[in-house]
Parts: structure tokens; sequence; C-alpha cells
């Protein structure tokens, strides 16, 4: 089987009802290949005036209880030790360990003399064991603490920090216990020369002042005709809906309607008609000829009120989603829908390893705003969302609520969670408002799991009794009263399963799933939704895909074949959504090419297939999609081993005709 990027962590990631880091590890290849990331800086900055060194700058000790604003400039790299184009004090040698070596900041890079403090990002290379780095203003005395702390583990690591300026403009940085080489880059500094402290009003205008937010208005009275020059204000000089009807005196405006001014009429024609009474017009009548043909959404109720009957045909299409605001390019994240929104959160790409970063995508607007950082989960694959488990260095047990009204997250305990584990599945039980999550691997396969109460923030075992083969990347859905989990892989073999079981959380009880009938052969990256009555699994395999699949009845325990007839290739790593009326795959590494644009919808009643449109479509592998009860909403994934943040909108509108 072919994939782009192999699936090694999942996260848990559902809806309730309702540059360098700092500290983060860099490789020395991709310091000097790809141009400076920028970094986060304060607003505002003002030192203790306590800890103010005897050697510090004036400017710095009398501004303490004032605090400096933030002047942002590009990322400027400063000084490198190990060359590349720096020389002198700048460049080679590589910092001594436990001497100082001192660096003028102000004129490089944009820095004035007169700037306070600065916005400094150090990085750390070549580290040949474990020290630190102690960064302070030139001429003050060695500080206790550190900037940057690294080890042979970590023998490329950087670090943000905003540094107080000292003697000449300069900083004066000390490597204890080990020589490292040192690269020192500035995105902005600390300086209040030029700040606007105060405004005035002047003649007509009011407001002003010298603190907070400050406004300056139009007085009343404040514009006359003294300071209004004969024919000044034109309709090119009104902003729209500047001038209100209750502003304007009775009988000084002359209205104009399509070239008509003074008295104008409005007149009807055709079914068209037009009524008076007073001062109000009424324009009505008109409607659309029988046999027009329009497009809207299937069961569209003010269509069909409208005397609209659909016709059974329908037009799919593509529309690329915004880049604008969106999250970094990634694969293996995950996706939920929250009624008006996407939110996209988790994954990782070639540089930066694991993302705990993410997006609210708005379809209605194509706007994005990022998720918080702040008390977000530690970074992983994989009218609230819940994310648990999945995997950074290790296999977690962790994870966190994300709010996307207050953009806060609050942790989930670990007390009583299950193992820590990756490429295990998570639902939403509606029977008992918990979510249940299970299987998976940590290492080694596991067939346990947990209820988890976001309300009291505990967990709760699932029974082993009955339960499936231990396994991971299998599939699991929620039917309104029990989880359905199926298919998978058991790492030792490999095996490739095609049993499953139906778990019910009220009584903490499973059910196998039949062997018998139309059962799909073993897979694994298959997908599975729910139809309302039973659970449809699709495509996955083994060494190589398949393109076929089964419909699990979980009330008759008994399978149905689906449709070969039409279906899109043999794939994996594709996305499969439920409309509440057709199951739409797509994308995915198929027997055609690692990155497909292709799909198809496929409707259980009629077992029936046909192709999703391919004009406009996206071609990748390992994304994710929403269904928003309208449209599908495709983000991320892989194409030709590049991490993406592009996405796309598909809409399927039914055909409607006028009576």
């Amino acid at each position: 089987m072919r994939h782009a990027v192999r699936l090694f962590s999942l996260v848990s990631f559902l809806l309730l009802l309702a540059g360098h880091a700092p500290g983060q590890a860099v490789s020395e290849a991709q310091e000097t290949a790809e141009p400076i990331r920028n970094w986060p800086a304060p607003l505002l900055w003002a030192p203790p005036t306590a800890r103010a060194p005897e050697g510090a700058r004036k400017e710095e000790a009398a501004t303490a209880s004032a605090p400096l604003p933030f002047i942002a400039i590009t990322p400027c790299r400063v000084a490198d030790t190990r060359g590349n184009g720096f020389t002198g004090a700048y460049g080679p040698p590589a910092l001594v360990a436990n001497a100082t070596r001192s660096f003028t900041i102000t004129a490089h890079c944009g820095v004035p003399v007169t700037a306070a403090a600065v916005s400094f990002n150090f990085t750390a290379l070549n580290v040949g064991g474990a020290g630190d780095l102690r960064v302070f203003p030139a001429g003050a005395g060695v500080p206790l603490v550190s900037t940057l702390n690294y080890n042979a583990n970590t023998p490329n690591i950087a670090n943000a920090a905003v540094v107080p300026l000292g003697t000449g403009g300069a900083i004066t940085v000390q490597a204890d216990a080990v020589a490292i080489d040192l690269i020192i880059d500035v995105n902005g500094y600390y300086d209040n020369s030029g700040v606007i402290t105060g405004l005035t009003a002047g003649t007509g205008l009011t407001g002003g002042g010298t603190s907070g937010s400050v406004s300056l208005g139009i007085a009343p009275g404040g514009v006359t005709s003294t300071e209004l020059a004969s024919n000044a204000v034109t309709s090119a000089k009104i902003a729209a809906n500047a001038v209100t009807a209750g502003a304007i005196a009775t009988g000084q405006v002359v209205k104009n309607v399509n070239g008509a001014t003074d008295s104008v009429a409005v007149a009807g024609s055709g079914l068209v008609t037009v009524n008076t009474v007073g001062s109000t017009i009424t324009v009505g009548g008109g409607g659309t000829p029988g046999g027009t043909f329009v497009l809207g959404n299937a069961g569209d109720s003010t269509l069909i009120a409208a005397g609209y009957t659909e016709t059974g045909f329908n037009q799919d299409f593509w529309k690329a989603t915004t880049t604008t605001g969106a999250p970094a390019g990634r694969t293996n994240h995950t996706a939920v829908w929250t009624g008006s929104k996407m939110i996209v959160w988790g994954g990782f790409d070639a540089i930066t390893p694991i993302f705990n970063t993410g997006g609210q995508y708005d379809p209605v607007s194509d706007s994005w705003s990022f998720t918080a950082t702040s008390g977000a989960p530690t970074a992983r694959t994989g009218s609230k969302m819940i994310v648990w488990g999945g995997y950074d260095t290790n296999p977690l047990n962790t994870g966190g609520r994300y709010d996307p009204v207050g953009n806060s997250w609050l942790a989930t305990t670990t007390s009583g969670a299950p193992a820590a584990r990756f490429n295990h599945t998570a639902v939403w039980s509606t029977s008992n408002s918990r979510m249940i999550v299970w299987g998976g691997s940590g290492p080694g396969d596991l067939n346990t799991g947990g209820q988890y109460d976001p309300v009291g923030d505990s967990w709760t075992a699932t029974t082993t009794t009955s339960a499936p083969a231990a396994r991971s990347s299998h599939t699991a859905v929620w039917t309104g009263s029990r989880m359905i989990v199926w298919g998978g892989l058991m790492s030792s073999g490999p095996v490739y399963l095609n049993t499953g079981g139906q778990y019910n959380p009220v009584g903490d009880s499973w059910v196998a799933t039949t062997l018998s009938g139309a059962v799909p052969t073993g897979r694994y990256l298959h997908t599975a939704v729910w139809t309302g009555s039973k659970m449809i699994v699709w495509g996955g395999g083994t060494a190589s895909s398949v393109n076929t699949g089964a419909q699990y009845d979980p009330a008759g325990d008994s399978w149905s074949a689906t449709a070969s007839t039409g279906a899109p290739t043999a794939r994996n790593g594709h996305v499969a959504v439920w409309t509440g009326s057709r199951m739409i795959v797509w994308g995915g590494s198929d027997t055609v090419s690692l990155y497909s644009a292709t799909g198809g919808r496929y409707d259980p009643v009629a077992d029936f297939w046909s192709p999703t449109r391919t004009a406009g479509a996206p071609a990748r592998t390992n994304d994710t999609a929403v269904w928003t009860g309208s449209k599908m909403i495709v983000f991320g994934g892989v194409l030709n081993n590049v991490a993406l943040n592009t996405g796309a909108q598909y809409t399927i509108l039914s055909v409607y005709v006028k009576n």
C-alpha cells in the first residue's frame, strides 16, 4: 500500500453538545537555510527599578514607572559565531565556556541609540554538554538566572527574551560550563521617542486628552457656513449613510432615481404592480414564470413552499478556502464542526514536528481566527471541543477542553484516565454526556478505554469483558445509544481485523459484531460513517488498498456489501462524511495517484455511486473533513510531501423547477 505520510498519531478530537517557539529545539540546517521567523513580544515593557543595574542606561532607569511601547522591525540577525557572513565582534569564534562577550546592538538592524530594551531570540548551537546562557545589560553583573538552558540532548535550541541595553547600547552574554555557538536575532525594541502624549481639540472640535483612549469629534454647532466654502460639500464628499433623514430639513433635498429628479414616479410593468397609499409605495406582483430552473439545498422548504419541485438532479462544485489567517500547513490533525464554524487543531509538518495550534474557520465569511495556545494541551497529532491522547515524543494520556466562544482551554484530569495511547478512537455519547475513548497503541495494542465526564472532570474505565481484541487504526461511530468499533490493525503479525463490537456506555457492556454474511475483509486506514440506522465502512486495506465496503445494521447484527460498480478507485488516507442522505468519500492515496483529487457520493438506499466533481478539486491525502449541514469542508493534509494550509468547500445543490 502506498502512503504519502504514514499515520503515526491520531488524537481524540470531538465536539460537545453544545520562527522558533521559545525553548524549542531547532536544526542547524533549518537555521541557515530558511528566512528568520518572527516570534511574539510584549506590547509594553518596563524594568523593575529595584533591579536596575549600576551600569544600565539612564533612560532605562528613568522610565521604569512608564511602560515603553514595542516598536516592531523585520526579524533581523545581529550575530552568528559560526560565521555565515558575520565577522569581527559579531562572528567567530564560538563563545568560550564561563567567559563573557559583549555585542553592541544599537545602530544594527534598525535599533536606534534611544532604545532602552530589545526583543531577542537567542539560539544555542553545537552544544556539547549541559549548561546555560546568561544575557544581561553591558556593564552589569552576571545574573543568577539563565536565559537559555541546554544539554547534549538539545544541541540546537532557541529562546526569546526581552533584555535591557546597557553601556554603549550593548548586551553581554556568558555561556556557562561548555562552549557553544550563538545566533542573536532581533524583531523590535522598546522606546518612547516620538510617542504622541496628547491631543488638543481645535476649532469646531471636541475631545482630546493626554492618556488612555483619546477621541476627537465635531462639537455641536462646530461646522457652520463660516467654516464651509461655497459649493464645498458635494455628493462625493459625503460618506454613505453619513447624513440621516432626521438631520435634513423638510424640502431641502432633490431626489434622483435612475437619472430622474424632483417629481419621480414609480411605475410597474408586466406582472409587477405599484400601489401608493399616503407616503407608502408598495411594489408587488411579478413572480417567476413556470418552468424556471433554480439551484438550492436538498429539501429546501422555502423553495418548495414557493412552488418549486425538486427534480432529483443536482450540481456539485468546489470553492477554495482562504489562506489568509489560516493555521500553518499540517497533516494528521483533527477537525470538528461547531454548528457555525470548523475547528482544526494539532498535527505536524516536516519543519515543526508537532503543533499545539489551530484555527476556527467560518465558511460564510470565508475567514480564519486562531485558537488560543494559553492553557492548550501539549502538541500532538491528533458548545466545547475535547482533545485527548495522541503522541508527541511519547504516547499521551492528557488532554484539554476548548471553548470556541471564550477561546480558552481547561486541562482534562489524568486521575483515573486510560493508559497513554495514540491511533485510538473517540466518540461523544448522547446517552450519558460522556466522551468514550477506546483502543489504540500505547505502546502495544490496547483493548481498554474510558468514559470522560467533562462536567465532573472525571474518568470511568470501560469494561474489558467481551471487549473486541486489542487494536489500533480502527474506526468508531456513535449510533445514538451505542458505540460501534470495527476493523483496524493488530501490530503483532500484522493482523488486519474484520471484527468489532457494540459498546453500551450506560450498561458498560460489549456485544460482538457478526462475522457472518457480507462482512468486509480485514483492513485498517478505512473510514466509517453513521447514517442514522446503519454504519457504512469503506476503503482502506492491508498491504494494498481496496475500494470495497459494507453497510452494518446493528439492530439486526447483519452486513450488506456496498456496490463496486461506479465506486471510487481503491484508496486509503481519504476522508468520509455523511450528508443526511449520501456518504461522500474523497481524496487520499489511490491506485492512480498518491494524492487523489477524486471521490464519490454513495446512496445507501439505492446502493449507487456517482463521482464527485474534479474541476477545482484540491488533491491531497491525510487531510480532515467536516459536514456543515449543506457542504463538506476539507483542510490540510499532504501534497508532494508538503504539509498544506489550504482547503476547499464542496457543495451539492439540487435542481428545482418552478411549477
